[in-house]
């Protein structure tokens, strides 16, 4: 249970997909005072609802940190995927040019991770403290072992294997958090386009006809626990099926599972194993 000073309240900042809702909707049920931070082009207009809330571009930090203040917030927690656009595209504002100074060029460049923690900092300079979303709503972390009815085979678990290791290897160096492996052999490597693009990749490559193959799916080594985590939710496992694989692993207490029971309901019926390692 978050504890708040009285009058105080929580900046969701929020991205795409349904993670943001669980979580407001997890404030609301614990009586939170709240105020959502709306990234333009990426989180849901309908989530936005009767619910306060501020459309910001990731340029625009003069009117984020006025948002802010003007709504007493102490806490801020980032949820839901963030398209990330071009230097060229961003529109800066003072506060930001002069933020960039501060921490320097560099510290904008590379990989999510690098960014994802440089934006971490900015607000912690402002005197904000960082809620990783999973203190709000611990039914959102991934269990241990097998979710469903569907097992993993040897085979499978051989994948995961060497899933695991690739990551591991490539997560030092702020690279992709999910990898495709079908029969030892990996078919792709998640880069800008997301999970669901690699699926969609990975299928137009698969060597078997038959479902073979799964998708391995962790954080990043050298990942800051607060942001970022991987998840995966109903429409994973739609594309999973859709690409003829046999199912997913994902690192268990530092992953989410949007809408657990629906998202076992449907690895079940389309005969789709879910493993949190």
């Amino acid at each position: 249970m978050i504890k708040l000073s009285p009058n105080k309240s929580i900046a969701i900042v929020a991205g795409g997909g349904d993670a943001p809702r669980l979580l407001i909707e997890s404030l609301e049920q614990q009586q939170l005072h709240y105020f959502i931070l709306a990234i333009k082009d990426n989180a849901d207009p309908k989530l936005l609802i009767n619910r306060k809330h501020q459309w910001v571009s990731l340029g625009e930090l003069k009117k984020i940190f006025k948002a802010l203040k003007e709504n007493n917030v102490s806490h801020v927690s980032l949820i839901g995927s963030i398209s990330r656009p071009s230097i060229k595209s961003l529109k800066l504002d003072s506060k930001a040019i002069f933020t960039i100074l501060k921490f320097g060029m560099k510290s904008f460049l590379g990989g999510d991770n690098k960014l994802l923690t440089t934006v971490l900092k900015i607000f912690e300079s402002e005197g904000y403290q960082i809620i990783s979303p999973e203190k709000i709503t611990p039914e959102l972390i991934t269990p241990k072992g097998v979710l469903g009815k569907i097992k993993p085979c040897k085979t499978d678990m051989e994948d995961v294997e060497i899933g695991k290791k690739v990551l591991e290897t490539l997560g030092m160096l702020d690279v992709g958090q999910a990898v495709v492996v079908e029969n030892h052999y990996i078919l792709g490597i998640e880069a800008a386009e997301g999970t669901n693009n690699l699926i969609k990749r990975s299928k137009l490559l698969k060597k078997e006809k038959k479902p073979y193959g799964v998708l391995v799916k962790m954080k990043k080594s050298t990942q800051d626990m607060r942001i970022d985590l991987p998840s995966i939710g109903v429409h994973t496992i739609e594309e999973l099926k859709h690409a003829g694989l046999r199912g997913i692993a994902i690192k268990s207490g530092e992953s989410f599972i949007i809408d657990i029971k629906e998202v076992i309901k449907e690895a079940d019926k389309n005969k789709i194993f879910i493993l949190g390692i």
